[in-house]
């Protein structure tokens, strides 16, 4: 089913210590080969492209993986579809020589996503998978925060997809959802992100707060 929204949903989900943990992003697409794709090609090529940035910054290890990422158009009808991570892909590539155990699941490196005006608030993301070597007396290290900014630039860039969506073009905004009829009633890109250098937690967001 070709994709023809002005916008999708993807999200990045997997498991850590045994608790299933999200990250939500809205897009808008463009280009011609949303028409010709599908939403699980869609899913497999946003992987491909973030899977680089966002294994670098986590530790070798079956206690925190990468499962799927689903990806849907805006509302209740359209498009939608779920790619499996690959088994040889779905931990991170990090070293965890002297880092020690995994924070527990609740703390997190906290991001703001920027915009340019008031139609939406700012975006918000926790990425889990920080280490007790990390952790610096309840700041980041500096490397960690180096890990951290490559993986949200993913997150404030447009992204220009390769195989099978090549050329599908993905541009990062925040949007404002009617929780009645769960469709988008104001939207903004993004235009940067903040790195938050203490360590923060883990929360869940509700739907229509800047996801």
């Amino acid at each position: 089913m070709a994709i023809t929204s002005s916008h999708l949903k993807i999200i990045v989900r997997g498991t850590m210590q045994g608790q299933e943990w999200e990250n939500v992003q809205w897009y808008r697409p463009t280009g011609s080969a949303f028409l010709t794709a599908d939403a699980v090609s869609v899913a497999e090529a946003y992987w491909n492209d973030v899977k680089t940035a966002w294994r670098a910054a986590v530790v070798v290890s079956p206690d925190l993986t990468f499962n799927s990422v689903f990806v849907s158009e805006e509302g209740e009808t359209g498009a939608f579809g779920e790619f499996a991570v690959p088994p040889a892909e779905s931990q991170g590539t990090r070293s965890g020589s002297g880092l020690g155990e995994f924070l527990p699941s609740f703390n997190a490196a906290g991001v703001r996503l920027t915009v340019a005006t008031r139609t939406t608030r700012p975006g918000q993301k926790r990425f889990v998978g920080g280490t007790e070597g990390d952790n610096l007396g309840g700041v980041w290290s500096a490397t960690y925060i180096g890990l951290i900014d490559t993986l949200a630039a993913k997150f404030d860039s447009t992204i220009t997809l390769g195989s099978p969506v090549a050329t599908g073009v993905l541009d990062p905004e925040i949007v404002h959802i009617n929780l009645g009829t769960h469709l988008i009633t104001a939207s903004q890109l993004v235009v940067g992100h903040l790195t938050n250098p203490n360590i923060t937690s883990q929360v869940s967001r509700k739907i229509g707060r800047g996801r």
